[in-house]
């Protein structure tokens, strides 16, 4: 690997101990996390520039196969031509590449969901969040068939909803979903809709507000969930991470005098790691 290449997006294994990192020109690289430092083993080099991967996402499909449950970790790749391929599976194929999105994918999210009695993360996904620079986000639900021959990946248009501008970073747990988008005109916004009907097919956008003295003033650099307290929570080159409750409530600010460039919710808990600088 060229020395002070940049990564700019990842997916890691716990189960294989692998890591999926998406370089700045398209290419995946993959380290075996088995020695420290990691290694990396692996480049997947585009045949094409529409080929190549801008974005990465893990998701668990659950699927019944033989009268029996399993399961079955997959990596997706968002290209610069607006398809989803599938990268890497145990079990499952992709018969073919699908459009997503009119022009290149910006952002892909594995939605989370919670179980019922309330108190713990589902493990599987079920659907999938897309941004694309076409201006629309789209939810897509995300499945296996299995027949003899193969286990077939199903990838399945739910709803689509329009954006001010081009999806930049995107998150979604249970029916909620949390963007914001790269554009000067709608620097440091959090867009929240909630999705509901979904087990009726009859899906509907509701849009979540908050009053515009809260949002950022800078653009917004992360954003993560904590499903099991219904939070959400945005970091932003103004120095300020804040906290929003699945309502799009604005309830906590935290200032730091220092560009946030990365934050992620490090438990269920709710404790946040915040990157800035070279720090963690």
């Amino acid at each position: 690997m060229p020395t002070f290449q940049v990564l700019s997006c990842f997916a890691y294994s716990r189960e294989n101990n692998r890591l999926h990192s998406v370089l700045q020109n398209g290419e995946v690289l993959l380290f075996n996390c088995d020695t420290n430092p990691c290694r990396a083993v692996e480049v997947w080099i585009p045949q094409t520039t529409d080929e190549e991967v801008l974005q990465i996402v893990q998701l668990t499909l659950a699927y019944e196969k033989e009268e029996v449950m399993v399961t079955d970790t997959v990596i997706l790749g968002g290209m610069r031509n607006g398809q989803i391929c599938l990268l890497e599976a145990e079990q499952c194929v992709m018969i073919k590449n699908v459009q997503a999105h009119v022009g290149t994918i910006t952002c892909m999210e594995g939605a989370t969901d919670i179980g019922m009695t309330g108190f713990k993360l589902l493990e599987t996904n079920r659907k999938l969040a897309t941004g694309g620079d076409d201006l629309f986000i789209k939810i897509w639900e995300i499945g296996v068939k299995a027949n003899e021959l193969f286990d077939s990946i199903f990838i399945q248009l739910l709803i689509k909803i329009p954006c001010v501008g081009m999806p930049e970073h995107i998150c979604m747990y249970e029916n909620t979903i949390s963007v914001s988008t790269s554009d000067d005109s709608d620097k440091g916004k959090l867009h929240m809709y909630r999705l509901d009907g979904q087990e009726s097919k009859e899906i509907q956008i509701t849009t979540l507000q908050h009053t515009q003295d809260e949002d950022h003033t800078e653009h917004i650099t992360a954003i993560d969930k904590c499903p099991l307290l219904g939070l959400f929570a945005t970091a932003s080159e103004d120095g300020y991470i804040k906290i929003w409750n699945r309502h799009n409530q604005l309830i906590r600010e935290m200032g730091f005098g220092e560009p946030m460039h990365g934050l992620c919710f490090a438990n269920i808990r709710g404790d946040i790691l915040i990157g800035f600088q070279n720090h963690i």
